[in-house]
């Protein structure tokens, strides 16, 4: 349960943060730029998960985020590609969690 409530607080700090200051770019993934608090959202995610009994090593923590970010947007970019959207509901339940 605590580890639930600390990804949706990170998420929420992630969310915050873009929302205050445009941030620089930390990486690219096709036309898609990532910026740097998005990046650190990643980062924060994999240094707890991988860091959960002992000190994480942050190259492995640094490669896994880059990994999630590339996976998710290239499957952003092909959902656009084809024409995926999610529903009305699907909307609704998202922002209820």
């Amino acid at each position: 349960m605590k580890k639930i409530i600390l990804i949706l607080l990170s998420a929420a700090l992630a969310l915050l943060l873009c929302a205050c200051a445009g941030t620089r770019t930390a990486l690219t993934v096709g036309k898609n730029r990532i910026d740097e608090a998005e990046y650190a959202f990643y980062l924060n995610y994999n240094r707890y998960v991988n860091g959960a009994d002992a000190e994480p090593d942050m190259k492995a923590v640094r490669e896994e985020a880059v990994k999630q970010i590339v996976r998710n947007e290239i499957v952003r970019i092909k959902c656009r590609e084809m024409g995926l959207t999610l529903t009305g509901e699907q909307k609704s339940k998202l922002k209820e969690d």
